[in-house]
């Protein structure tokens, strides 16, 4: 299913859709050049590795249906945002929102599968180039660990939804 095919649909509140454009669940594999290096080495050490850690631009939004097209583009402006670290927890990062701790309900009265109108929701943005020596390769970009849902946007293009 393409995003395209989404058009108008909210597919966070949709428990048939647990993500678009993502690969089967496995363990999560670092590729070596060989099997002794695989061994010897952390995954910082393989040729193919490429963290994403470090500082990106952040905007908060006070829900996905405040998000703007353009926003997701390259080279548009987020108007308003700020550096974080990732990784972190943008409610750690002095943002506006506000971790909630419960252990006893829910901190708002929706029934699952539906959330708020207001639901705080980031828009992560990172300008990066893979190594030259990665044109024909498989590339697969993996989240650690994104809380909620997530959409992933690479050149403008829609690559990608999650959620946990």
């Amino acid at each position: 299913m393409s995003f395209s095919a989404l058009a108008g649909i909210r597919p966070w509140v949709m428990p048939e859709i647990p993500s678009i454009g993502t690969i089967a669940p496995r363990a999560t594999l670092y590729p070596f050049p060989n099997m002794e290096s695989a061994y010897e080495q952390k995954r910082e050490d393989s040729p193919w590795y490429f963290s994403l850690n470090g500082e990106w631009e952040f905007l908060l939004k006070n829900s996905p249906d405040a998000v703007k097209t353009e926003e997701t583009q390259p080279g548009s402006t987020l108007k308003n945002s700020r550096t974080i670290p990732v990784p972190a927890n943008w409610t750690m990062e002095d943002t506006g929102d506000y971790p909630w701790y419960t252990n006893v309900r829910m901190p708002f009265n929706n029934m699952p599968p539906d959330v708020p109108e207001e639901n705080p929701t980031g828009i992560y943005r990172r300008n990066f180039t893979l190594p030259s020596g990665w044109k024909k390769r498989r590339t697969v970009i993996h989240f650690d660990g994104v809380e909620s849902a997530f959409f992933l946007f690479i050149n403008g293009k829609e690559l990608g939804f999650s959620k946990d």
